[in-house]
């Protein structure tokens, strides 16, 4: 491309070259890739606004990044989310129109406002900022962000239940841990696997499940000092089973992934799993996987009942109370694990 070099004061050809310059954005250095004009005659960067207006840009976004602030393209979204224009949503918020088109333009928001957009996330604070401040709004706007915030409200509620979830159990690892089997829970984790157990074992009860979910974590642990999932587990009365199961398999009912139902298989009746997606563990390791393929080839033939009755045999059973949590260190001493490091 041609353009006009001051230090030449001609029309010259012009280069792009791409290089790590440094910004300073509110006091902390940033570095990113430039796109910069170059003379092809003395070899002097030729300035450019717009090219530099995109780096300056993708510093921002890199300090957004770093301090967790939202992206322009993701303040737009939330306010589209709503049906909401630039005009509207800067008078359910409070603030001047031109603001909120600078941060969709991409100038750097501060924290304060950054928090009031972020909870645009969540429709009940959207409902709740409706009925305090709708008045500031015309009726037809009012009733559009009103019908998308109610629906945005009830198709976020199995997210929000999952969060919780996995919010709660968080919790108690960072206290615990070692009742984690040493590993951060990770829900994700826990659906691939159910779904992967429900269609790998005939008549996947949720006791079955269970036990199968325990001694997959334990036997991993056995084998490599980590759990797979993250889960501690209790003693129930039906054997081992996950601390917080009943919530774990609520959150992937509301998700959609797994559903619990009313079954019968040979004289045993009771809730069954039903695995909705396919099965997969392409994000376990490969010694994840072996580990749950052992037990799958192992027990998972076996009825709930066996299983059950084949865990109350184990001390780290039978030596607990109702409730009490069982430490990965017993992993060592489960009998039903005996083969699992030549298998």
């Amino acid at each position: 491309m041609t353009g006009y070099c001051p230090n030449c004061d001609d029309t010259r050809q012009l280069r792009t070259e791409r290089r790590r310059e440094a910004y300073v954005v509110r006091g902390e250095p940033i570095e990113v890739e430039a796109e910069v004009l170059i003379c092809g005659t003395c070899g002097e960067t030729v300035f450019d606004p717009e090219r530099d207006e995109r780096t300056l840009l993708r510093a921002y976004n890199v300090y957004r990044e770093r301090k967790g602030l939202l992206k322009p393209d993701e303040i737009r979204r939330l306010r589209e989310r709503y049906g909401l224009s630039q005009r509207s949503l800067a008078r359910l918020l409070g603030w001047g129109l031109v603001t909120i088109q600078r941060y969709e333009r991409g100038a750097l928001q501060d924290k304060s406002h950054d928090d009031l957009l972020r909870a645009l996330e969540d429709p009940n604070f959207v409902l709740e900022l409706l009925d305090r401040q709708g008045d500031r709004l015309p009726e037809r706007v009012r009733q559009v962000a009103r019908s998308a915030a109610l629906g945005a409200a009830a198709s976020t509620y199995p997210v929000k239940l999952a969060r919780e979830v996995e919010r709660a159990i968080s919790v108690d690892y960072r206290r615990r841990p070692e009742l984690h089997g040493l590993r951060a829970f990770d829900l994700g984790r826990v659906e691939q696997l159910i779904v992967y157990l429900a269609r790998r074992c005939p008549a996947p009860f949720k006791t079955k499940i269970a036990k199968l979910l325990w001694l997959a974590d334990f036997g991993h642990f056995r084998l490599q000092r980590v759990s797979i999932t993250g889960l501690a587990y209790a003693r129930c009365p039906y054997g081992p089973a996950p601390d917080h199961f009943a919530s774990v398999m609520a959150a992937l009912e509301e998700l959609g992934t797994v559903r619990v139902v009313e079954g019968v298989a040979g004289p045993y009746q009771g809730e069954v799993v039903e695995a909705l997606e396919e099965e997969s563990l392409e994000e376990f390791t490969e010694a994840e996987r072996r580990t749950i393929d052992w037990v799958v080839a192992r027990f998972g033939r076996m009825a709930a009942a066996e299983l059950s009755r084949l865990s109350h045999e184990e001390p780290a059973w039978a030596e607990r109370t109702d409730g009490e949590l069982i430490p990965y260190a017993e992993a060592d001493g489960i009998r039903m694990l005996d083969g699992l490091e030549t298998g």
